[in-house]
């Protein structure tokens, strides 16, 4: 009687090893209708066809009406004086001057300031004025900027030079 309880048991593991490690045909053993196989057939041509699309664009088209008026924009700021930019550097404000010139500060007063106890600005390097109109320049630092048209400008041996728009 123990050795029939040993036998089934032995019999039932390796019945259930079986059915746990069978696995299912692969889809490529599946039998296909012919109607699933056109439609494959079908997806695939389609597919070439979509991978062999060139895009070329045709002409333009014609304009289009004009949209609506934007929002206005916010009010622009008064009572700069003379100062078109300002620039902090190591501390120190270095101003550009609507006519084009720097501006640098000299710190605890001296001959060069009105008056000899505050501090004030006087021009200075790189003391040459920027080669172009004041209202061109977007973004001004001491020695260089960068104008409208996206030109970087230079400042060296106190003379600026053009380096052009990035490649």
């Amino acid at each position: 009687m123990k050795k029939a309880i040993i036998v089934v048991s032995a019999v039932a593991f390796l019945l259930s090893v079986n059915f746990a490690m069978a696995r299912p045909p692969a889809p490529a053993e599946w039998p296909v209708s012919p109607t699933i196989q056109y439609i494959l057939e079908w997806l695939e041509n389609l597919q070439q066809q979509v991978n062999e699309i060139e895009l070329i664009p045709g002409p333009p088209g014609e304009q289009g009406p004009p949209g609506p008026q934007g929002e206005s924009g916010q009010d622009a700021q008064h009572g700069a004086g003379n100062v078109a930019f300002i620039h902090e550097s190591a501390g120190y404000s270095y101003l550009l001057g609507l006519d084009g010139i720097t501006y640098v500060p000299i710190i605890g007063g001296g001959s060069g300031c009105p008056d000899p106890s505050l501090d004030c600005f006087t021009t200075g390097s790189p003391g040459e004025p920027v080669p172009i109109p004041v209202e061109d320049i977007i973004s001004w630092q001491r020695t260089s900027f960068l104008d409208k048209d996206g030109n970087f400008w230079l400042n060296h041996s106190s003379e600026w030079h053009n380096y052009g728009p990035l490649p």
